[in-house]
């Protein structure tokens, strides 16, 4: 099926995990809450900014007063921080010197910038706006509660929490928030041409499996646990054993490899076994067009359960967990803003569409007058790991008899 078409069965599984996904909830200090999903509203405890706040170093001052043409007294300073024990009044003709972040003086409406004044050749006290300058109401001023009243919900539970949202909880005082945990998720490898890296060095005929580390990795930038990992060899028994051991572990299971049309390619006919449900199979892309998604129905015991098959070839793999399994990652964690790392980006070269596949072209975005371009590399298809490992994305190409040409805009899978 179309790309398009696997995405919408994958957010239509997305749909259904979300409103029963219920994770536990943990507590978790801000130093450690980066990529961990709120499980509660935060509100905010007093009006931001809690006063009018300067947002120059400058003159505080009356907006009237400046463009006259006249001088301004200065009666008085405030910086950001500092206790005010008697009130500040800044009066018609006169200004009061302030820093930023500071709360502006009674009387005063507007911020006059320090560098638009020059001190006065006549009154060492005083200040003059420079000639032309003028001022509104509220100019380089932040109004008192106009980013948020005291009591707003400011971050909602199912938001994933990332520097911004962590600031934003700092600001209402909080040191810890409520996450939910880490969704649990099984992997599984195939493959008797597989060897784990660090034990026996591999036969001629063997490779050191890549997909079980790059999956370790997937996952935990998307939020997950590793619940348990093993390894099939191409046989039935041995297949089913892994699938079972891992649908008893988590509700999901990565497995990769063994999803093809080949001989030795059993996860379907072994799946049918188990009585799991096809929720597709076989996508038009390049690389990734074996995968597929499968759900196994919730009984009496258990709720439903996911398998995501990604091909063997490292490249198809993590290509395809970014576009199929981050989403039901996320669904699983209570994520409910998950989107797809995506960019734009000037295509430096050409690419070649295909009329029946949306291929994805790894390469790297890079810098260039501002404007960021995609640069192809060169790779030996889906099993290059060395190609991939340089590439920082991965050029969209949508099917097509057309060429994508140099100059191009493109989107990119951020990698």
């Amino acid at each position: 099926m179309p790309l398009s078409a696997a995405q919408a069965l994958v957010e239509n599984e997305v749909r259904s995990i979300l409103p029963a996904a219920r994770p536990s909830q943990e507590v978790c200090g801000l130093e450690a809450a980066a990529g961990r999903v709120l499980a509660d509203v935060i509100a905010t405890d007093r009006d931001q900014p809690p006063f009018d706040r300067s947002t120059r170093d400058g003159y505080a001052v009356r907006a009237e007063d400046v463009g006259r043409g006249a001088s301004l007294r200065v009666v008085g300073q405030r910086r950001a921080g500092q206790a005010i024990e008697q009130p500040l009044r800044v009066g018609p003709g006169q200004a009061v010197e302030i820093m930023t972040g500071a709360p502006l003086p009674e009387g005063a409406d507007a911020v006059l910038m320090v560098e638009h004044v020059r001190a006065s050749e006549e009154d060492a006290s005083a200040i003059e706006p420079e000639t032309g300058r003028t001022l509104k109401p509220g100019d380089n001023v932040v109004a008192a509660g106009s980013e948020a009243r005291r009591g707003a919900t400011v971050l909602s539970a199912g938001q994933r929490l990332q520097a911004p949202q962590i600031a934003m909880a700092a600001a209402c005082g909080r040191s810890s928030v409520a996450v939910h945990a880490r969704p649990r998720v099984a992997t599984l490898t195939t493959g008797d041409e597989l060897v784990a890296p660090g034990g026996k060095p591999p036969e001629a005929h063997q490779i050191y499996d890549s997909n079980s580390a790059a999956l370790r990795a997937l996952l935990g930038e998307a939020g997950a646990a590793v619940a348990w990992s093993g390894h099939a060899a191409d046989d039935r028994t041995s297949l089913r054993d892994g699938l079972v051991r891992g649908l008893s572990e988590a509700r999901l299971l990565v497995v990769t490899g063994g999803v093809s049309a080949g001989r030795f390619d059993l996860v379907h006919r072994v799946l049918a076994d188990l009585g799991a449900e096809i929720v597709f199979a076989g996508v038009r892309m390049q690389p990734g067009k074996p995968a597929m998604l499968a759900r196994l129905p919730a009984n009496g015991t258990s709720g439903s359960r996911w398998i995501l098959g990604l091909p063997g070839n490292p490249v198809s793999a993590m290509v395809t967990f970014r576009l199929f399994g981050a989403p039901l990652v996320a669904a699983l964690a209570g994520d409910t803003g998950w989107q797809p790392p995506l960019a734009l980006a000037r295509l430096r070269g050409t690419l070649r569409a295909l009329p029946a596949l949306t291929r994805f072209i790894p390469g790297r975005i890079v810098p260039s007058n501002g404007e960021p371009e995609f640069h192809p590399i060169s790779h030996r298809g889906s099993g290059d790991v060395a190609a991939n490992a340089r590439a920082n994305g991965y050029a969209i190409v949508p099917e097509s008899d057309a060429t994508l040409e140099d100059g191009a805009l493109v989107t990119v899978l951020l990698a």
